[in-house]
C-alpha cells in the first residue's frame, strides 16, 4: 500500500452570502478535489458534479441560531483535469465559511460517528477503526466560535497517529459566526486511530468533530467495462492500476477519469470523446499490447494507445 498525499488547501472564504473557494494553484490533472462548507446548521445542495459524502452534513442546533453549526464535505465526482478554478457554493442563509483541498485519488475507508455537542477548550476527535494500513486521516472540528481570526486550534495529539499537519484554521464573526479547524495525520498500520485531543481558543456550545480515514484508490481487477457519463466517472477515476482487458467508454468531460492511472496494463480498448485524448497521457506507464495507433505527447513523453471516437 501507499500513503495518500494532500496537495494543498485553498484560501478559506467567509461571508453572509454565497462563497466560492478558488482551487487555482492546487488543482492538477488526476487529483481528487474536496470542498468543506460550514453553516449555522443550514444545509446547502451539492454543486453540480459533486457528491455530499456527509449526506447533507453533520450538524447541531436550530438552523440559523447562534449555537448552531453544520459541516458538509463534498467530493468532486470525477478527477480534476487541472483547469478548475472557483467553485460556487450556495448561500446557506445566516453565515458561510468554505474552503477546498486536493488529494491523490482515494477511497473513503471509514467515517467515525461524529461527536456532536459542546466542548470546553479541549476538544476530542472520535476514533475510527481502519480496514487496512497506510491511511490518510482527516480531522474536522466545526463550531459556533464567533471571532474574526485565523487561529483557533492547536496541539493535536494522538500516539496512534503520525505526521500531524494543520491544513486550515479560520473563524468568522460575520452573520452569527463560526469556525472550522482541519488537521490531517497518517496511520501506517491497520486498527483504531484512537481519540485525538487538541486545544481550542474558546469553548463552544455547538460543535461537530469528525474523523475520516482515506485509502489510496483500489486498482481495477481487470476485465471490467466501465461506462462513465459527464459527472459519474468516479468508477474509473480512482484506479491507480488498470489491468488487462478493461474497456472504458467515457464522455467528453471525463478525460480526467483515466488521469489517475499510474499503470495501464496491455490490451486496453479505449472509447473516448472529443477532448479525451489526453486521458492516457497522464499514465506514467502504458504496457506492451496497447496498439500505438495514436500518439499523445505530454511534456515531451510519448504514449501509445488505441483511440476510437464516439
Amino acid at each position: 500500500m501507499t500513503m495518500p498525499a494532500i496537495y494543498g488547501v485553498t484560501t478559506v472564504v467567509v461571508g453572509t452570502g454565497a462563497v466560492s473557494p478558488d482551487f487555482t494553484g492546487i488543482t492538477a490533472a488526476g487529483r481528487q478535489l474536496w470542498a468543506v462548507h460550514r453553516s449555522a446548521n443550514e444545509p446547502i445542495t451539492a454543486p453540480s458534479g459533486w457528491t455530499d459524502i456527509s449526506d447533507s452534513g453533520w450538524g447541531t442546533g436550530t438552523g440559523g441560531g447562534t449555537d448552531a453549526t453544520r459541516l458538509q464535505l463534498f467530493q468532486m465526482d470525477a478527477l480534476a483535469d487541472g483547469t478548475e478554478t472557483t467553485l460556487a457554493l450556495d448561500d446557506s442563509g445566516s453565515s458561510n465559511l468554505a474552503f477546498g483541498f486536493a488529494t491523490d485519488p482515494v477511497d473513503i475507508d471509514v467515517i467515525a460517528t461524529p461527536s456532536v455537542g459542546s466542548y470546553t477548550t479541549s476538544p476530542s476527535f472520535p476514533s475510527a477503526t481502519t480496514t487496512g494500513a497506510d491511511r490518510l486521516v482527516f480531522l474536522f472540528l466545526c463550531n459556533d466560535s464567533d471571532a474574526d481570526s485565523s487561529t483557533g486550534g492547536s496541539a493535536p495529539t494522538n500516539a496512534a497517529l503520525a505526521n500531524f499537519a494543520e491544513q486550515a484554521d479560520r473563524r468568522t464573526n460575520q452573520g452569527n459566526g463560526g469556525g472550522v479547524w482541519f488537521v490531517t495525520a497518517e496511520k501506517a498500520t491497520a486498527g483504531a486511530t484512537g481519540t485525538t485531543s487538541g486545544t481550542y481558543a474558546s469553548s463552544a456550545s455547538g460543535s461537530v468533530m469528525v474523523t475520516v480515514t482515506m485509502a489510496v484508490a483500489t486498482p481495477s481487477a481487470g476485465g471490467d467495462t466501465i461506462t462513465a457519463g459527464k459527472a459519474s466517472a468516479s468508477a474509473a477515476a480512482r484506479n491507480l492500476a488498470i489491468q488487462a482487458g478493461t474497456s472504458f467508454a467515457l464522455g467528453k468531460a471525463v478525460a480526467a477519469a483515466q488521469a489517475g492511472a499510474a499503470s495501464v496494463i496491455q490490451t486496453l480498448s479505449l472509447v473516448l470523446g472529443k477532448a479525451a485524448a489526453v486521458a492516457q497521457a497522464r499514465s506514467p506507464s502504458i504496457s506492451d499490447g496497447t496498439p500505438p495507433t495514436v500518439r499523445s505527447s505530454l511534456g515531451g513523453i510519448l504514449f501509445g494507445l488505441r483511440l476510437s471516437r464516439m
